[in-house]
């Protein structure tokens, strides 16, 4: 178990995003130092960063016209869940280690929807954070943002393709609101599929329905407590869009009492259904 620390929630954002081959990972010897040791094996975790730069280029080749928003979602959604007995995430790891998954390179050619983003989506989200007008221009053009013209949203509400939600001990209802795009097939039906042990979740529309390719549906997934629900917890689950082509994967995280809470992972036990897990 381990405590969830104030500069993992302070976002608002889930991080890391994705997990990358690195363990067990041969690399070039630093300083000239040519022995092959252990150490230089088992010490090889930037190699992840490449992997990932490596899968991003290629999606951007096939997808030109992506934002890097839309390939960031593809790379989060089709990943490959990482479970306590694989190698790289190590006995008990939960999202907080692993993200979403491994990378899985062909899938994320082809995720079927996405979730996108400009930069002027993250103004108003920038603006909830308190960062003052003169900040917030730092970061993200137009020069001219202004939080009184775009308003503020909560972390909660960003498009960002994993979801994660941070509670004080008196909140029992939270809506996160979410806007996918079809990159899939023209015409396609998506149907909602949530886990999330401990909370309730309910899925407003539960059928997403596309006609044609760019088209955009927003949808809302109500997360209430429930009567069992720890006052200090993490809950770790996932949403899932599944049509009979593809399965957009969001990992969602509950955090119930701030900093307080410990993370003990996933569930992967012989009771979650079919396709489901991080």
């Amino acid at each position: 178990r381990r405590v969830v620390t104030n500069v993992e929630l302070g976002s608002g954002i889930l991080k890391p995003d994705v997990s990358a081959p690195c363990a067990n990972t041969l690399a070039v010897a630093p300083h000239g130092d040519v022995e092959y040791t252990d150490t230089l094996i088992k010490v090889a975790t930037s190699l992840a960063a490449a992997h990932v730069s490596g899968v991003t280029a290629m999606v951007k080749k096939a997808h030109q016209e992506w934002s890097p928003a839309a390939i960031k979602s593809a790379i989060v959604t089709t990943a490959d869940p990482v479970g306590p007995g694989d190698a790289m995430a190590g006995d008990g790891a939960g999202y907080f280690v692993t993200g979403a998954g491994e990378v899985n390179p062909t899938k994320a050619m082809d995720p079927g929807l996405v979730y996108d983003l400009t930069a002027g989506d993250f103004i108003p989200y920038l603006c909830g954070m308190g960062l003052g007008e003169d900040r917030i221009r730092k970061i993200v053009e137009p020069a001219h943002a202004s939080c009184a013209e775009t308003g503020e949203i909560a972390a909660k509400d960003l498009n960002y393709p994993s979801i994660m939600i941070v509670t004080g001990d008196d909140v029992r209802q939270v809506e996160p609101k979410r806007t996918v795009t079809n990159v899939g097939e023209p015409e396609e039906t998506y149907s909602a599929e949530v886990f999330a042990p401990g909370v309730d979740v309910a899925v407003n529309p539960s059928t997403l329905a596309f006609s044609d390719i760019d088209q955009k549906r927003d949808f809302v997934a109500t997360v209430k407590r429930e009567a069992n629900t720890p006052t200090k917890a993490v809950v770790e689950g996932e949403l899932k869009w599944v049509s009979e082509k593809h399965a957009v994967r969001s990992p969602m995280v509950i955090v119930v009492g701030e900093t307080s809470a410990s993370s003990a992972g996933h569930s992967y036990s012989a009771d979650v259904p079919a396709g489901i897990e991080s």
